[in-house]
């Protein structure tokens, strides 16, 4: 056995393979690493990063813990609670660090502007799956059934790289949600991965979560998201003209615009209107200011 793990003491494996010996020795409740890297990992998902930051690495390179009594303690619940992760994520989303406003004070600024020690909650951004699926969601296109077979990859070129690649997917994925979406080494799905959808060809324990150009790029350029936001602005035009802005950001956003961006979305939706020389109930205006609804911050970014 690895001794950095187990100690001279464990000595080698007895039991066939010795598979079966390795696994009880990882859940072994008197192995204090397995729960711990795992209950660091649920923490990293649910506050942006983990107590533990590096969450790959608990050795001597690593960071050290922010607060080392509370992963003790989280890891310890965690063995108790037969390693249940939905039981992990319930007590951690009730707690008050979870629920905690994103507006920093200015004393935490001052004196912890890294937010190690969780004054408030970190601005977050949606995951890649999340984005597309919000997006389907939007256009009425999303189909929520569970199960069945994985949707063929939608390669921006005709055909696959590799002999024997499955038929071309559809670019929408068939309105299926992102866990349905098949993953293939060689042809990742364009949008996800310009919102960091890892690598398949290599294990990561914690994705990247950047803020760049190419995202805005996509957001405007995707065909994809030119696709749903088409679907969405034909479902827009049927409503009543005064209807359609609240409508947007309630859908969007979860809330009712002000006065101000009322206003500003009509004179939008006007100057597009006049720049296609079509009537302001066109579809094609309301697929544009869609569109602009889709590349403001508040939408892929969580507070």
């Amino acid at each position: 056995f690895l001794e950095a793990l187990g100690g001279i003491e464990k000595g080698p494996y007895r039991q066939g393979s010795g598979r079966a010996e390795l696994a009880e020795y990882v859940l072994d409740p008197a192995n204090p690493l397995t729960a711990r890297v795992f209950v660091n990992r649920i923490w990293a998902k649910l506050f942006g990063k983990g107590i533990v930051a590096t969450v790959d690495n608990f050795g001597l390179l690593g960071d050290r813990p922010s607060h080392p009594d509370l992963l003790d303690t989280l890891a310890r619940d965690f063995i108790t609670d037969g390693y249940s992760i939905k039981k992990t994520i319930r007590k951690l989303l009730l707690t008050d660090a979870y629920q905690r406003s994103s507006q920093a004070s200015a004393e935490a600024q001052s004196k912890d502007p890294s937010n190690r020690l969780l004054q408030h909650m970190p601005v977050k951004r949606l995951e890649a799956e999340a984005i597309r699926d919000s997006i389907l969601s939007l256009s009425g296109q999303l189909r929520n059934e569970m199960y069945g077979p994985s949707v063929n990859v939608f390669y921006t070129h005709d055909t696959g790289s590799t002999k024997g690649d499955r038929p071309k997917g559809p670019l929408d994925g068939k309105g299926r949600r992102s866990v349905y979406l098949e993953i293939r080494r060689n042809a990742t799905n364009p949008f996800l991965e310009v919102f960091d959808f890892p690598i398949p060809a290599s294990t990561r324990g914690e994705r990247d979560m950047t803020n760049v150009p190419a995202q805005s790029l996509a957001m405007l350029n995707s065909p994809f998201v030119i696709q749903q936001c088409e679907h969405w602005a034909a479902n827009i035009v049927k409503l009543p003209g005064a209807d359609r802005v609240p409508h947007l950001f309630r859908a969007a956003f979860r809330r009712a615009p002000t006065a101000a961006e009322i206003a500003q979305t009509n004179l939008l939706a006007d100057e597009i209107a006049s720049e296609h020389k079509v009537s302001r109930d066109d579809a094609k205006v309301w697929r544009d200011v869609a569109q602009s609804i889709l590349n403001l911050k508040e939408f892929i970014y969580i507070q």
